[in-house]
């Protein structure tokens, strides 16, 4: 064998050696692999909870992707969400919950490289569940071959969920499909106690059906399973957001647990029952298709217990809390049916100011604060050195748009009136412009003067079709202005449409009038 044999039958024997220790390096890796699967499985069939379970899971994603971070996402069909484990359902919020069930409903593994979306698809090719990973320098494919569908992992997964699935089941009520007491004592004692002590607000929204015993009576019994079946629907979809929640209590009391400012979850109640209110119920009476409507009271408190909340003691404490909205539905149903009741003053007046600010801000969130903050300052302040007027004329607008709170907004009207007498009288008071920024911009001036209603609707149309708008409300009369050569098809729609036509009166700017005078000497001359 000559030197030059020798040297190559030496490279292949390195050559080999290499691989050798390349497939012992992989075989290695295949036997931590299969090991920390075994481990695994063995982990899950000897879990005794779900929150163990849903950190094996995490736990063997991190082994196995070698991934900073992994959370896994459970999925609730009764409730249509997604929680991760800590503190018991916790809700992800609505942007997260899109995303997830993005991947859940595609089945397929979303990445951005540094972060991977791993749904969990079983061998039967039903979605159960949801794994976010993240990893600084990036995952390869081979990260995601113990995830795939159908493999042992997932396969052990959906069995230890299985337990779970008979868990909902019994903490949900089988006709509304709404949590029921067990359901809520678990919540209680995990998402509710967990919110409070993070310095979380928490309400409590009692909700009870009017006249349910009549509808039992008149229509039978069937008809009243439509009927909460019906309402549960309503207060299931208003409560889909974060960790609220919606609960039977028993038949015909339902509550819903809202995580918001007590303004907001006035709000949502007024929302809640006006949707139940306008909700058609068909039914059958005598072999025949009825469809009837029906209607409820709610009362809306505030927690604030005066101890700490402990998981032993949330029940207790939330029954304590729990009679506030009970006295609550009381007074509503007392004082005609059909309203939702807070016996919180300052809850009440900030309800009526948010409602003032969307009447006066449009869309604008951060106006729609500021004038809702500004608002409340009025009834609290003492000095008489603000702009108390936009505040009595957006809760007069609120009284005309709104029937069902009128008489209260219109009492906080007269309150600030009567507590700051000049403010009405003062000429330099008069309300403030309604994007008042815009007003400036605006070259050909064109104003529509009517109602405040009608400007408001006017201005809501206007926004929706990106017209710019500027508006200015005082003692229930509005002026909007627009632009008479931008908008020109926009202000003679408004003169056009049945339901503006007679309430609008449209005056141009001199500027304008000038603009149109040149363009008509322009045509004379051109014809000449």
């Amino acid at each position: 064998m000559n030197e030059q044999e020798l040297q190559a039958l030496l490279a292949r024997v390195a050559a080999l050696e290499t691989k050798n220790a390349e497939l012992e390096s992989k075989f290695g890796e295949l036997e931590t692999q299969v090991d920390t699967v075994n481990k695994f499985i063995s982990a899950i069939t000897e879990s005794q909870s779900l929150e163990n379970t849903m950190n094996e899971i995490e736990s063997v994603t991190k082994q196995l992707t070698n991934c900073d971070k992994a959370t896994f996402y459970c999925y609730d069909n009764t409730n249509d969400k997604f929680f991760s484990h800590g503190d018991y359902r916790n809700w992800q919020d609505e942007q997260s919950a899109g995303e997830l069930k993005n991947a859940f409903e595609s089945k397929d593994i979303l990445s951005d490289n540094k972060e991977a979306v791993i749904p969990l698809v079983s061998s039967g090719g039903k979605s159960i569940g949801v794994i976010v990973a993240e990893k600084a320098e990036g995952f390869t494919p081979a990260d995601y071959n113990n995830f795939r569908q159908g493999c042992q992992i997932v396969n052990t997964v959906e069995l230890a969920l299985k337990k779970e699935f008979e868990h909902q089941g019994r903490i949900t009520d089988e006709l509304t499909h709404l949590k029921n007491r067990q359901g809520l004592n678990e919540y209680l004692s995990n998402t509710m106690c967990g919110n409070l002590n993070e310095g979380q607000t928490v309400n409590i929204i009692m909700c009870d059906i009017d006249h349910f015993k009549n509808v039992n009576d008149t229509y039978g019994h069937e008809a009243g399973d439509v009927i909460l079946k019906g309402v549960a629907d309503v207060l299931q979809e208003g409560t889909r957001a974060g960790a609220d929640c919606a609960f039977r209590m028993g038949g015909e009391e339902m509550v819903c647990i809202i995580n918001s400012e007590p303004e907001v979850a006035l709000d949502i109640a007024e929302r809640l029952r006006d949707t139940v209110e306008n909700k058609v119920h068909s039914i059958v009476q005598n072999g025949e298709p009825i469809d009837i409507k029906v209607t409820v009271s709610m009362g809306v408190h505030t927690m604030e217990p005066r101890e700490v909340v402990t998981p032993e003691n949330a029940r207790r404490i939330f029954d304590e809390e729990f009679k506030h909205a009970d006295d609550a539905v009381y007074e509503a149903k007392k004082t005609g049916r059909n309203k939702v009741v807070s016996k919180d003053d300052t809850t009440n007046l900030k309800y009526l100011a948010l409602k003032a600010a969307e009447v006066m801000c449009g869309d604008n969130r951060q106006l729609i604060d500021a004038m809702k903050n500004y608002a409340v300052s009025c009834l609290v302040n003492e000095t008489a050195d603000q702009n108390h007027n936009t505040v009595i004329e957006a809760l007069k607008g609120v009284a005309e748009q709104s029937p069902h709170i009128a008489e209260a907004a219109n009492k906080i009207a007269e309150k600030i009136a009567a507590k700051f007498p000049d403010a009405e009288k003062s000429a330099e008071k008069t309300v403030k412009f309604f994007n008042k920024n815009e007003y400036s911009k605006i070259q050909n001036k064109a104003y529509i003067n009517t109602d405040s209603r009608t400007a408001y609707d006017i201005t809501q149309k206007a926004q929706k079709e990106g017209v710019t708008v500027s508006a200015k409300f005082s003692e229930g009369k509005a002026t909007i202005t627009l632009d008479a050569v931008k908008d020109k098809a926009f202000i003679d729609a408004v003169e056009n449409i049945g339901k503006w036509a007679e309430k609008v009166r449209v005056k141009y700017s001199e500027k304008h009038k000038e603009n149109v005078q040149e363009t008509n000497k322009n045509k004379d001359n051109n014809a000449r």
